[in-house]
């Protein structure tokens, strides 16, 4: 089925849309009608398509979203090849198509807006990169392990067995499947890709004359998701933020073998609300119960899907004085961790700032000694049959779980990709070292991994990741320290000032952001326009730029360095300080806050 369902014929009437598999024409025609309660229903006949209908090609469907006043089909429009694991191929999402199925007439030009930024909302967020697919026979969202586990003449449909948390457009394609009646959803099923996000690298490799596939590929979780400063540690049902699940996957010779990581924001409830500071302070919420609860919940689910767990830590201790913050929260996770004293859940803390200072990258052999007593083997298969299972994980985090992460997920992998690629009869030994000597595989290795980081980066915190030149090369240069400068400064502007709407996005796409929420903060902002003109407030950010100019200006028409000079230098100086002061003591007026946010404060006031 996996070739017959790979592009769909579209038909469009005023009345109806009918979709069919492009490559064989004895499946079902589903048939979706235009109103107001739209139906689908399947018929076995490709007669029912009437002469009239308009015919053009899409190449899958995410599902059904509802706007303020359209509901709409989300067909994919363009997609890219990526690459083929265990036969199955693997698709990027280019570009999608929204077809309407339903429209009503506005009722305020607040629905107007609505429906407007809806669409920017949902463009933006799918146009954020990346978004992987496979068609009917592959699933990307489940490990390899995971897919030995299930019976394939299950019956179950591939929507059905896909794992839920990293399926994104799972409330776009429950949206469609509620539309037909219970006993064809399992046929309607099938026209559904499984969308995951995150990254996915499939590389054709060689090492002492033998060639094997190698594949890197991280699938973010839909729970407890947004962006950077506005997804922090975890919800009350124990779902974190910026959860990944990374999975290497080794194909030689009808051998599979695949070794899995996570990462995942520290998993009790604590913020970190930009403030219009670089940096603004994370606070732990929540009654000492309530983060027990929500920390219990968190490993519950965790050792149920991965068996041990190991927490890698790699936020500053609470006695680095630079960045004291940091070690609050790792001193809140350590005691809470030994307050659940679960055997299969183990605390293992490295203050990767101090230990690897200085570029001292060499530091983190340190960090595999400390490790070196926990093993949880790979999972390797020869065929169908299952030779060895993945015991248990080692999950990672610093503050964002990007740029410290990373580092030291690349570098742990490593030593486990040397004990596969022996067992599979690649390497002589399992030798690091002799790993390192086949340099075109490093590279590749060293790469994939580095773009990795940088697309978990981008679609978390806006930018791409720090500390890239470590992973991409080995060595910890000058040239990586400014541009992870220029990307913290980059940072900065995004996570205050552009988030918001990037959250939104996610948010309704996801399903987590109703129409209704939209129009009314859209109301709201309306109102706040209509009241901010009579206040000078808004004029702050022009004053201070005003302030950066003349301060520039002085120093470069200065005649040379004199009292005048310095004198107006501090004065500038200390103007730039007052007005930044006053910004951040009215950052409320001007970071760009997601909805949830604005109607959470909205409704707090009328209570």
């Amino acid at each position: 089925m996996t070739s017959q369902m790979t592009s769909l014929n579209l038909w469009e009437s005023s009345d109806f849309l009918w979709l069919e598999a492009a490559q064989n024409k004895s499946l079902p025609v589903m048939s979706i009608s235009r109103g107001l309660n739209p139906q689908i229903k399947l018929g076995a006949q490709t007669a029912t398509i009437p002469g009239s209908a308009v015919k053009r090609s899409i190449q899958g469907i995410l599902g059904i979203l509802q706007f303020p006043l359209t509901t709409f089909l989300v067909a994919i429009n363009q997609k890219r090849k990526v690459g083929e694991i265990e036969g199955q191929v693997v698709y990027r999402l280019e570009s999608v198509e929204f077809i309407p199925i339903s429209t009503i007439s506005p009722q305020s030009s607040a629905e107007i807006d609505a429906q407007k930024r809806c669409q920017s909302l949902v463009e933006n967020a799918l146009s954020t990169p990346s978004y992987y697919f496979t068609y009917q026979g592959g699933d990307l969202t489940n490990t390899k392990q995971r897919q030995s586990l299930t019976l394939p003449d299950s019956g179950d449909s591939d929507w059905k067995k896909a794992d839920k948390r990293f399926l994104w457009n799972y409330h776009m394609g429950s949206s469609l499947l509620n539309l037909a009646n219970s006993g064809d959803r399992s046929k309607v099923a099938p026209f559904l890709v499984l969308l995951i996000h995150g990254a996915v690298y499939i590389h054709r490799c060689s090492i002492n004359g033998k060639s094997f596939l190698w594949a890197l590929v991280s699938r973010r979780s839909r729970f407890q998701t947004g962006t950077r400063f506005f997804a922090r540690g975890s919800d009350r049902n124990g779902n974190v933020a910026n959860f990944c699940e990374t999975e290497q996957i080794v194909e030689y010779e009808g051998q599979v073998a695949s070794y899995v990581q996570t990462r995942g924001s520290m998993p009790f409830l604590w913020a970190q609300i930009p403030c219009i500071k670089y940096m603004p302070m994370p606070k732990v919420y929540g009654t000492e119960q309530e983060n027990k609860t929500v920390l219990a919940a968190h490993f519950h689910e965790q050792v149920a899907f991965y068996g041990e767990q190991v927490i890698i830590n790699l936020v500053n201790s609470v006695t680095n004085k630079k960045k004291k913050y940091e070690g609050q929260l790792e001193d809140k996770f350590r005691k809470l961790i030994i307050d659940l004293n679960q055997n299969d859940v183990h605390y293992e803390a490295f203050d990767f700032h101090k230990e690897c200072s200085k570029m001292r990258y060499d530091r983190l052999v340190l960090l595999k000694d400390q490790l070196a007593k926990y093993s949880f083997g790979y999972f390797h298969k020869i065929g169908s049959a299952v030779g060895s299972n993945q015991k248990g994980v080692f999950r990672t985090n610093c503050m964002d779980c990007l740029d410290r992460t990373n580092v030291v997920q690349s570098y742990m992998n490593k030593e486990v990709l040397a004990d596969i690629l022996s067992k599979l009869g690649l390497l002589r030994s399992n030798s690091i070292a002799e790993l390192e000597q086949n340099e075109a595989f490093l590279q590749t290795y060293r790469n994939s991994w580095a773009d990795h980081g940088n697309l978990i980066s981008i679609q978390y915190a806006g930018t791409g990741a720090l500390k890239t030149d470590f992973t991409r090369t080995g060595v910890r240069t000058h040239w990586g320290l400014l541009q992870d400068g220029w990307n913290s400064a980059i940072r900065y502007v995004k996570n205050n000032f552009k988030d918001g709407q990037r959250t939104d996005g996610i948010k309704f796409l996801i399903g987590e952001l109703s129409t209704n929420d939209l129009v009314e903060v859209e109301s709201l902002k309306r109102k706040k326009v209509a009241n901010s003109e009579q206040s000078p407030i808004i004029y702050l950010p022009y004053i201070l730029l005003a302030v950066v100019i003349l301060m520039a200006l002085n120093l470069l028409t200065a005649s040379g360095l004199n009292w005048r000079m310095f004198g107006l230098s501090g004065v500038y100086i200390f103007l730039v300080y007052l007005f930044f002061q006053l910004l951040v003591h009215n950052s409320t007026e001007f970071v760009d806050y997601p909805s949830s946010v604005l109607l959470s404060r909205q409704r707090n006031r009328q209570n």
